[in-house]
């Protein structure tokens, strides 16, 4: 059939949060620099046992990386989560496509990423309580210490890996066939390296893989690389949907022998209706 149906997506028609993407996943990639560092520094100088230096005796200079060191991960997270709204806002069709339901109750990205805060919180909470405990005299099983221990280990790990999650999801619409490749290889990966560092040495439990902290230290590094390159890629494009001042085609296919017409989107390859305002799988706007 001659029926069209154009998408334009032209640069500065909308607001741009890659760029606060961007940043965020810059200050996580220089933080995960520094522990990758240290892990493989690890290798060949074994950590001191010795008694701490005291913030007092520390040199100014010293004292500053640290605070910032402490800053970093508070501000990248920030800025992720920003930028991941903006995106969740601005492109059409994303926010539904990433929410499921589990009953009546309905779960976004950022709704999800809530969760794993507060609930790394409560357990934090908890396991200072139980230490305190301990300290005033008063027994406490030990495998609820255990447990809790454990889980203050490992949901850090499991919110860095959700946060680089949900970057991917949002940058892998308007990205290119062989970016999506990496950005799922990055996010796959480092979730597997991620999983070989549960552990919990006060009680004795080395890691699954020895020495794990060293790969996964430098493929989590090497995976917000990939993610970070992505980013700065769609933000210098100009627009969160594909290919900016860049004609999209739908075009149109009988039904069978029903006088309908169904319409299906060519960047994506998948179905759209005639009343679609944008592609409710890829985003792209549509005209006409």
């Amino acid at each position: 059939m001659g029926l069209h149906v154009h998408v334009h997506t032209v640069a500065g028609e909308i607001p741009n949060p890659l760029r606060s993407l961007f940043w965020g996943l810059l200050g996580f990639t220089i933080l995960m620099s520094f522990v990758a560092w240290a892990d493989i520094g690890e290798l060949f100088v074994p950590p001191s046992t010795g008694p701490g230096v005291r913030l007092v005796d520390m040199p100014a200079p010293l004292l500053a990386l640290n605070l910032a060191l402490c800053a970093l991960p508070v501000v990248a997270f920030v800025l992720i989560l920003a930028g991941v709204a903006g995106m969740l806002r601005w492109t059409p069709g994303l926010l539904s496509t990433l929410s499921w339901r589990v009953g009546k109750l309905r779960f976004t990205p950022l709704r999800f990423a809530a969760i794993l805060v507060l609930s790394w919180s409560l357990f934090f909470i908890a396991v200072v309580v139980f230490a305190l405990l301990e300290i005033l005299g008063t027994s406490v099983n030990p495998a609820i210490v255990l447990g809790g221990r454990l889980t203050v280990s490992l949901l850090p790990i499991a919110i860095g890996w959700y946060f680089m999650v949900m970057s991917g999801w949002v940058l892998s619409p308007g990205a290119t066939r062989w970016e999506r490749i990496a950005i799922r290889i990055a996010v796959i990966s480092a979730g597997f390296l991620a999983a070989l560092l549960i552990a919990d040495p006060d009680a004795r439990i080395p890691p699954l893989v020895p020495w794990a902290d060293v790969p996964a230290g430098v493929g989590g590094f090497g995976s917000l690389v990939v993610l970070t390159t992505v980013a700065k890629r769609a933000a210098a494009r100009g627009s969160p949907v594909p290919a900016p001042e860049k004609s999209l085609q739908f075009t149109t296919r009988e039904k069978g022998s029903e006088d309908k017409a169904e319409f299906v989107c060519s960047e994506c390859g998948r179905d759209v209706s005639q009343e679609d305002k944008a592609c409710p799988h890829c985003g792209a706007l549509i005209e006409g």
